[in-house]
C-alpha cells in the first residue's frame, strides 16, 4: 500500500476520489454522529473504490471526540504496519491545525506521515517531513529495544478497520511477503467456507494454512498468519477455540 488516508468529514468534505488508487491506496473517512446522511455523488464516486474506502462515524458527540478517534486509528495502524514492515505514507486530512504537534511527533520518530488541508491532486503538505530520517516501518528485532514499539488494541467484538495487505512494499522482507500473500488469499478462501465447516481451534487453523499454502509459499510462517488475522479483527481465538468475525 502507497498510501494511508485518514480524513477528518467534520472538517473537510471536499474529497478528489478519483486520486484515490484502489489498488494501492486506501482511504478512513471519520464522521461525526450526526453527519448520519451522505450524499448520492459521494456514494457515487465511492462505490467503485471498495473496501479501498471505510467509514467510521461517532457513536456519540463531545468536544474533540473525531480528533481523538482518528487520532487512535492513526497509531494503531502505524503500529500495524511496523508489523509487517512496510513503507506507507500516511495523510491526515483536515484543516485543523490541532493535529500538527502530533504529526511532527510521529515524523520524529521516522515515520512519513503528514496533515494537508484539501485532498488532490494538488494536494499540499501543511507540515514538514524531516527528510533526513529514515521513512521505514521496521519490526524491533528480538532482544532490542527501541521507541519506535507500539502494542494493538486488545480484543473486542467491536469492528475495527482493517489495512489491505496485497500492495506491500517492494523492500519488505521476503517472509513478510510471504505472511501477507497468504493472508490476502486465506480471507477469500476461509469466505468460501461455511463457519461450521471452517477450522475451529488454533491447531487445526494453522495445519490449514500450512497445508493450503506450504507448496505455493516458501518460507511460510503459519503463526505470522494466525497473529495477522487476530489483528486484523478477523478471528478471536479463547481457550484455543476459534470464532470468526467475517
Amino acid at each position: 500500500m502507497d498510501n494511508l488516508y485518514f480524513v477528518d468529514f467534520e472538517n473537510l468534505q471536499n474529497i478528489d476520489y478519483d486520486s484515490i488508487n484502489k489498488n494501492h491506496d486506501q482511504i478512513v473517512i471519520f464522521a461525526g454522529q450526526n453527519q448520519s446522511k451522505i450524499s448520492l455523488d459521494i456514494i457515487k464516486k465511492t462505490q467503485p473504490l471498495g473496501s479501498a474506502v471505510q467509514w467510521i462515524q461517532m457513536e456519540g458527540s463531545g468536544r474533540n471526540s473525531l480528533d481523538f478517534h482518528l487520532s487512535f486509528y492513526l497509531g494503531y495502524f502505524i503500529a500495524l504496519q511496523q508489523s509487517l514492515n512496510t513503507k506507507t505514507k500516511v495523510h491526515v486530512i483536515s484543516k485543523d491545525a490541532d493535529y500538527d504537534l502530533l504529526i511532527k511527533h510521529i515524523q520524529s520518530l521516522g515515520y512519513d506521515c503528514q496533515r494537508r488541508s484539501c485532498f488532490g491532486n494538488s494536494t499540499k503538505s501543511t507540515t514538514e517531513v524531516d527528510t533526513k530520517a529514515e521513512i521505514a516501518l521496521v519490526p524491533v528485532e528480538k532482544g532490542q529495544q527501541s521507541s519506535h514499539t507500539a502494542s494493538l488494541p486488545s480484543q473486542s467484538n467491536k469492528s475495527v478497520p482493517t489495512i489491505s495487505t496485497s500492495q506491500a512494499a517492494g523492500s519488505k522482507a521476503t517472509e513478510e511477503l510471504t505472511t501477507s500473500g497468504v493472508y490476502d488469499t486465506l480471507i477469500d478462501q476461509l469466505k468460501k467456507i461455511g463457519k461450521l465447516k471452517r477450522p475451529r481451534t488454533q491447531k487445526t487453523l494453522s495445519n490449514f494454512i500450512t497445508s493450503h499454502y506450504r507448496g505455493r509459499k516458501k518460507d511460510l510462517n503459519s503463526s505470522k498468519v494466525v497473529d495477522l488475522l487476530k489483528a486484523n479483527r478477523k478471528i478471536k481465538i479463547a481457550d484455543e477455540r476459534i470464532s470468526y468475525l467475517f
